[in-house]
Order: structure tokens, then C-alpha cells, then sequence
């Protein structure tokens, strides 16, 4: 009985160093992050942000989704001269870039404005 007794005591001893000693590793793991995030803040300085654009009224359902903006043509342009490139084409031309299939629900439009907005913020000031 007392053989018994003994390994009992040696398992939840073990099992108390084993788990205190996770828990001591991630205190201080968590602390180390959180100290190098602020030092890193003090000194890199934030970039200035973008002035918050006036709250619109909810429509019903969200529009069709805009057209590229002016600073995304250059891409536009770099992506259809290597894929020309790599046809060894030279009659490749851009027209326009379209969406293919059926249209967007507008819960799934939604849902999609959602994630988008979400990615944003949270890259607003680098991956924090």
C-alpha cells in the first residue's frame, strides 16, 4: 500500500512541476512580447492616420463592387506583361477586368466588405 501510495505522491508532483514550470515558460514568454511591443512602439513612430471618412446610412444591400482604383493599373499593367511574356506573345492586350460567374449575394457581399474592413484595421500600423 505505502508503494502505491508513493508513486501517487511522485505522479502529482510531477505533474505540479511539469505544468508550473509551462506556465512560469509562458508568463514569460507573455512578457517578453508584450515588453519588446512596447519598445518597438517608442521607437518606431506610427504612421499618421487617414482621417475617418464621414458614417454613410446603411443601404439595404451593398453595391457591386468598384472598379480598380488608379494606383492598382500599374500592377494590372505588370501582371499582363509577364503573363504575355510568359506566352511569348505579343497580341495579348488588356481590355478590362471583370467578375466571372454568377453576381455576389448580398450576405455574402456583406460578409466579404466585413473581412476586408477587419484586415485593414488590423494592418493599419503594420502586423501587431
Amino acid at each position: 500500500m505505502e508503494y502505491a501510495y508513493s508513486n501517487f505522491m511522485m505522479g502529482t508532483l510531477a505533474t505540479i512541476i511539469g505544468m508550473g514550470g509551462v506556465f512560469a515558460i509562458l508568463a514569460i514568454l507573455t512578457f517578453t512580447t508584450w515588453l519588446l511591443n512596447k519598445i518597438v512602439d517608442q521607437l518606431v513612430p506610427d504612421a499618421p492616420k487617414p482621417a475617418a471618412p464621414a458614417a454613410a446610412p446603411k443601404a439595404a444591400a451593398p453595391a457591386a463592387a468598384p472598379a480598380p482604383a488608379a494606383k492598382n493599373n500599374a500592377k494590372i499593367a505588370a501582371i499582363v506583361a509577364a503573363v504575355t511574356m510568359a506566352m511569348g506573345s505579343t497580341e495579348l492586350k488588356f481590355k478590362a477586368i471583370e467578375r466571372t460567374g454568377a453576381p455576389l449575394l448580398p450576405w455574402a457581399a456583406a460578409g466579404n466588405g466585413t473581412i476586408m474592413g477587419d484586415r485593414a484595421r488590423l494592418t493599419e500600423g503594420g502586423n501587431k
